[in-house]
């Protein structure tokens, strides 16, 4: 009778493999079965019963990303806060998707226990362990800009969209910054490309008054006794200056005093096209020396859009949530929108240098 003894080394060693692997298979299964288990709980609202199984799943995986993270999720989901801590600086020692997101949980909770330095230093670390994911550096985006830390939410965001051009939030994120401190036509651009992105939703309508706020902030009237209407001009942060964006800031003014004026005025659709294509032209032309996303890919995209024929089509388009007219030009005229698009696919701009890695450090 053939016994293990008679077996050849290379051949227990074989079976010792199969037998481990399946093993290995069958933990992971009922891991997964258990986590399936969790999930569900949570999303249900069932947060208690779903770290009770999570915590059976963590006596089969103790160093898993996943199962942390899952963890910290359901306290932070509770409140716990210390707790949510404690697990997700377990889980981003994970090199995976799981450890992101630990990161980003790490520096949210720092943040919103007012532990800004912290916070901080949970996003830097991050970005220098996963590299210039950009979820991260848009957590950091708005954690800085909350804290009025601007200069670095200025780069969190651009370096955001510098590794995600199509990431919404952080082209509303970066028109947040600049339209705190001032920077008006800075923060034009990335609110139209905002809503070039998203045209009909809650926060396009927002984004549209945005748009006209920044034109009429630098103009204020004052009817005196004699019937006259003075127009104060007031433009243009230091830091506006600083780029040189100061003389753009004030043409953007002098448009919006000569509408005022004008007794004649056009439609919204004609001001607003005639106001932005005029800007974005005017900007195009300025000697700016800075290399960033401004002036590879904000400042040519707006330009030649508003040189072509297609600026209508993006006016009706980036209006249509907030004009009900636009919206039914929207509707009966998608072979335009169709054209444009294409036309904008075939400029294959790409965003340049900015602010990125330089920021890795502790």
């Amino acid at each position: 009778m053939k016994t293990l003894t008679n077996i050849s080394s290379r051949g227990f060693f074989l079976l010792l493999g199969i037998l481990v692997s399946l093993n290995t298979f069958s933990q992971d299964s009922v891991l997964m079965e258990i986590m399936k288990r969790g999930i569900d709980h949570s999303e249900d609202g069932s947060y208690e019963l779903a770290l009770l199984e999570y915590q059976k799943a963590l006596g089969i995986e103790p160093k898993s990303g996943f199962v942390n993270y899952e963890i910290a999720l359901a306290h932070y989901q509770m409140g716990n806060k210390t707790k949510a801590l404690e697990y997700a600086k377990k889980a981003v020692k994970e090199d995976s998707e799981h450890g992101v997101q630990a990161t980003i949980m790490i520096g949210t909770v720092h943040d919103e226990l007012g532990n800004y330095n912290e916070s901080v230093k949970a996003f830097k670390k991050g970005i220098k362990k996963f590299g210039n994911y950009y979820l991260i550096w848009f957590n950091l985006g708005v954690t800085a800009n909350t804290a009025r830390d601007f200069d670095l939410a200025e780069e969190a965001f651009l370096a955001s969209i510098a590794n995600r051009l199509e990431h919404v939030n952080s082209h509303y994120g970066l028109a947040s910054v600049m339209m705190r401190q001032n920077r008006r036509v800075e923060a034009l651009y990335p609110l139209a490309f905002f809503l070039m992105l998203e045209p009909n939703s809650d926060r396009s309508i927002m984004a549209y008054q945005d748009i006209h706020r920044l034109m009429k902030r630098g103009v204020s009237m004052n009817a005196g006794d004699t019937g006259n209407i003075n127009i104060t001009l007031n433009v243009a942060s230091d830091k506006t200056e600083d780029r040189g964006y100061r003389s753009a800031d004030l043409m953007m003014s002098m448009l919006q005093a000569a509408r005022t004026l004008d007794k004649g005025a056009d439609s919204k659709h004609e001001a607003f096209k005639d106001n932005t294509a005029s800007v974005f032209q005017y900007v195009s032309e300025l000697e700016l020396d800075q290399t960033d996303l401004y002036t590879t890919y904000y400042i040519p995209l707006f330009a030649a859009l508003a040189g072509s024929e297609h600026f209508d089509t993006w006016c009706r388009y980036v209006r249509q949530n907030s004009d009900e007219q636009s919206a039914t030009w929207v509707a009966e005229n998608q072979e335009a929108l169709s054209f444009m698009f294409d036309w904008l696919e075939a400029l294959n701009l790409e965003p340049g240098a900015g602010s990125s890695s330089e920021s890795e450090s502790e």
